[in-house]
């Protein structure tokens, strides 16, 4: 299956429609919000007003979310969901290849946790917990949306559009909080049977491509 066919992918049913619907929605107002706030620190020069504390707690977040949370989000979806998964998934089971393929996910993650790295300080534990956690999350929605690399990266743009949102939050409180909640959601979606038929689904997909002419 062609990439750029897996990127624009989406069988599954309407509440997977819904759902990407509000996950673009709520990016398209991030990215309106900064619009308006650009605008807003435009009149107030214009007007020889001050702009120091304008919009400060809000206008981090909605700058950050659009333009650095989509675009990388898309990046490493087509890597590891586009390219990596359908391959591991031709020698073991989705949730094994979300475990398996999640190990190397997490390590390539260790130096921006370094002395001196943007995320240093932050606990280890919880970036190892989340990463694996979304790799399990990612994998699921992949699958159960006819293997749509579109709607993979949107959820982790959601993920990721969390950390700048949690600006209120105490940044270790926060970060400790995502490294148990994330573990709670993937837990919940294999316990609730999430993962149930995607070995089916998984087969049929490869037959369905065996059968295709070159």
């Amino acid at each position: 299956m062609h990439w750029s066919r897996e990127l624009l992918a989406l069988t599954a049913g309407v509440r997977w429609r819904i759902a990407g619907l509000v996950a673009i929605g709520l990016l398209i107002v991030a990215a309106s919000l900064a619009s308006l706030v650009c605008a807003g620190r435009a009149i107030a020069v214009a007007l020889g007003e001050p702009v120091a504390g304008l919009f400060d707690d809000l206008f981090p977040a909605i700058v950050i979310v659009p333009l650095v949370v989509l675009l990388p989000a898309i990046t490493e979806e087509l890597a590891w969901r586009g390219f990596a998964i359908p391959r591991a998934l031709t020698a073991m089971s989705p949730l094994r290849a979300a475990l398996v393929l999640g190990v190397p996910w997490t390590l390539i993650h260790v130096g921006l946790f370094l002395p001196g790295q943007m995320n240093a300080g932050a606990a280890y534990w919880s970036m190892a917990t989340q990463i694996m956690s979304m790799s399990v999350v990612l994998v699921w929605v992949y699958l159960a949306t006819g293997r749509s690399v579109l709607m993979a990266a949107l959820v982790h743009a959601l993920f990721n559009g969390l950390v700048p949102l949690a600006g209120g939050v105490e940044p270790q409180l926060a970060w400790s909080i995502r490294g148990v909640l994330w573990p709670v959601i993937a837990i919940a979606i294999v316990a609730l049977g999430g993962f149930r038929g995607l070995d089916l689904l998984v087969g049929n997909a490869d037959r369905s491509d065996a059968s295709e002419p070159a």
